[in-house]
């Protein structure tokens, strides 16, 4: 039976990087993409590591503080696409494995239903799944900041609810050096993974009186540099350009609530009601529900921190459905490991499952559709070029699902100042570009 089990777990693993490196391939660069490849500092195209430095410097002082992720956004533009599909679909597997690990522990080796169940999530959830799982700029922003937070995690899961204590100093010393690049690569959920660690921190010192030094201190390496990237000038000049005052909150906060309603409102709901009869039935098991519940406050908190944002697209709401998802695995294992849960965690598993092969056998023949619409408007503009002409009309791309990259991005326009349209012209050697139909 342990044979069988590694094998599916296996199978499910494999399927899942093969399926998200056929996405990756067929999302090719677009949008803030151009505008990466050059450097902030100088305006030329990046050639070398060593401009990425300048760059960095000069995008802290006039976009924002988010220096780790951009680094690897702009170092990827020196490289051919492809070799940044077979990193992105190994992060996005690491995500998978990261929340398994969190719900699973290392003792339940093998556990395909609990895989299949966070996987299928992961898939179905998130509203802008192209967005923030396969394009450059917006998967090195949410999905490598959201993998990096789920390992984090699984150290204080360990020690929260499974008497699993971190002893030594490599992996203290890991687990901090990671916790440095988490807090400087989202405004909301470096900010909301402090708060989950700091809500450890605090249920160690209820239950036990004391919290252990390798927690405050990856919690205190992950608030620093959040605090950085809080204090960097362009974060401070976006807010002072910002439309401040009560009426502009309301109307942030209800956007918030809006993003909430529309995509976190029935799961909300399936967490609340799993942790509510798991908590009657397994009533001794209060470190991990406590576990869970802080995820889902953390979760809650992720989405309402975008009031304070007078943007919010819907790929920044991912970093709440992974919280949420790993909320739910959490509490669902308490549920299984008493045995009442079984069989309705195998019927969940599988019944996601299906939906999620149904969604991934039409978003890969669609995103290769809008991949080879890319490709035919590069090879036009190129022609053009060739042709000695500066001003060029090309079309635009539409997504068609929200599993293809272009899916609610406005990546070209007709407006020729709009900036995509400014760095796809300068890409390419062209004085303009202009989208006069779409595709």
């Amino acid at each position: 039976m342990r044979a069988q089990n590694r094998t599916v777990f296996w199978l499910i693993v494999g399927l899942t990087f093969a399926g998200m490196l056929a996405l990756n391939l067929c999302t090719p660069l677009l949008a803030d993409d151009y505008r990466y490849a050059f450097s902030f500092a100088t305006g030329q195209r990046i050639a070398s590591v060593g401009d990425i430095f300048p760059s960095l410097a000069a995008h802290a002082q006039t976009m924002n503080g988010r220096l780790v992720p951009h680094f690897f956004v702009q170092l990827f533009t020196l490289f051919p696409h492809a070799i940044f599909a077979v990193v992105n679909a190994a992060v996005y597997l690491a995500l998978v494995l990261g929340v398994y690990r969190l719900a699973a522990g290392d003792t339940r080796r093998f556990d395909w239903p609990l895989l299949l169940t966070v996987n299928s999530a992961l898939f179905l959830l998130p509203p802008a799944f192209g967005q923030s799982f396969l394009w450059l700029s917006g998967s090195v922003n949410y999905l490598w900041c959201d993998a990096l937070m789920a390992w984090l995690f699984v150290p204080f899961a360990n020690a929260t609810f499974r008497n699993r204590p971190l002893v030594g100093w490599r992996k203290p010393a890991l687990l901090a050096l990671g916790a440095l690049l988490l807090g400087n690569m989202s405004e909301n959920v470096s900010a909301c993974a402090v708060l989950m660690m700091g809500l450890c921190a605090l249920w160690q010192w209820i239950r036990h009186r004391k919290v252990p030094a390798w927690m405050l201190a990856v919690t205190l390496s992950a608030f620093i540099c959040w605090l950085l990237l809080m204090l960097a000038p362009a974060n401070g000049l976006n807010v002072a350009q910002a439309t401040v005052g009560l009426n502009a909150l309301a109307n942030h906060f209800q956007a918030a609530l809006t993003m909430w309603l529309q995509y976190g409102l029935w799961p909300s709901l399936a967490f609340i009601a799993l942790f509510f009869f798991t908590l009657a039935a397994v009533p001794t098991d209060k470190d991990r529900l406590a576990f869970g519940l802080g995820m889902f406050v953390c979760s809650l908190a992720c989405n309402f921190a975008m009031t304070a944002s007078d943007y919010y697209p819907e790929r920044a709401f991912t970093g709440s459905v992974v919280l949420l998802i790993g909320a739910f695995t959490v509490v669902l294992g308490a549920g299984v490991q008493a045995g009442w849960l079984q069989p309705l965690r195998s019927t969940l598993a599988c019944g996601l499952a299906l939906v999620m092969t149904l969604q991934m056998l039409g978003a890969i023949p669609n995103a290769y559709n809008r991949y080879r619409l890319a490709q035919e408007r590069v090879t036009e503009v190129i022609a053009a070029q060739d042709a000695e002409q500066t001003d060029v009309e090309t079309f635009g791309i539409k997504g068609i699902t929200r599993f293809d990259a272009f899916f609610g991005l406005n990546e070209l326009t007709d407006d020729p100042q709009y900036f995509p349209n400014v760095y796809f012209a300068k890409y390419y050697g062209l004085n303009s570009v202009v989208v006069t139909r779409f595709e």
